[in-house]
């Protein structure tokens, strides 16, 4: 009767360890799958933001050739003409790079279509195949001109006095006399536009002047006339560019007073003895000659 016990006790307690075996060998066969699956999804967008920097590193030569550096350096030409343009597979090198990933992008550029494409491609050692996700972006060039108006401005804009802002067309006779200005054919193009965003005045129009063109301010910028000032054109606001500051070639410390001429008969020479730079805080002249003398370069 006791050994028959035994027995059975040994049989359960074999079946309740093979039970448990295989609970614990599906636990960590699920938690496996999902950790790879996990892992695999991680590797899915990792691979997008390798793509994307790959479309950065195209967009980054175009600035190039907007601030007149050289571009396309280290890319390679896949047409005669050298409009479609690759750069060969880069390693994408960052401080929180993980240990067994690798991360590279490669991008194809086609310049008359203004097309990226950059392909981001992540290796890691939990997996036989690399991952891959290809991005393509196409950009639109920006075809504004800060020179389509007559004045353009980073802040106020005070127009006044008798002055007069138009414009014409050298190209077309109808716009212009043999190519030179003429009044009678002035053109409706003297715009004087700020991205000063002021809303009580960001232009101030005041005199009797006459402006054959629009009075723009920035976005949301206010536009005040006065006195007996014509405005030919529109009044708004919206106007919106990007306007570097200036940068200056030199100490900004005033070394010579403010420059004022108030009457014809004033009159103020700068002698120029080789290199030569001045600061000035303001030059006003209400009449009177400035006169630049002497050799050298002059930096005012």
């Amino acid at each position: 009767m006791h050994k028959r016990l035994s027995g059975q006790v040994l049989l359960s307690a074999a079946l309740l360890v093979f039970v448990g075996s295989a609970i614990v060998a599906s636990t960590i066969l699920y938690v496996s799958h999902e950790r790879r699956m996990s892992k695999r999804s991680a590797s899915w967008v990792d691979s997008l933001h390798v793509a994307e920097a790959g479309v950065e590193a195209a967009v980054n030569e175009y600035y190039k050739e907007v601030a007149g550096l050289v571009p396309w350096t280290g890319w390679v030409n896949l047409n005669v003409s050298g409009s479609v343009k690759m750069l060969p597979e880069t390693e994408l090198v960052s401080p929180a790079a993980t240990a067994g990933k690798d991360r590279r992008y490669s991008v194809v550029v086609d310049l008359d279509a203004y097309m990226v494409t950059a392909t981001g491609t992540v290796s890691e050692s939990w997996f036989s195949n690399d991952v891959k996700r290809v991005v393509r972006v196409e950009l639109e060039p920006d075809r504004t001109s800060p020179f389509e108006a007559a004045l353009l401005a980073k802040s106020y804009v005070k127009h006044g006095g008798n002055a007069s802002v138009d414009s014409f067309d050298s190209s077309d006779p109808n716009k212009s006399t043999d190519g030179l200005y003429a009044p009678a054919k002035r053109q409706m193009n003297g715009d004087i536009v700020t991205i000063c965003t002021d809303p009580e005045a960001a232009v101030f129009a005041t005199g009797s002047g006459v402006l054959y063109g629009d009075l723009i301010a920035g976005i949301g910028g206010g536009v005040k006339i006065s006195g007996s000032y014509t405005n030919l054109g529109a009044v708004g606001s919206g106007a919106d560019t990007d306007i570097s500051d200036v940068i200056v070639p030199m100490d900004t410390t005033l070394t010579h007073p403010a420059i004022k001429m108030n009457a014809d008969k004033d009159s103020q020479t700068i002698l120029v003895a080789g290199d030569t730079d001045m600061s000035l805080s303001y030059i006003k002249a209400n009449g009177g000659a400035l006169t630049i003398s002497g050799s050298g370069r002059l930096r005012l």
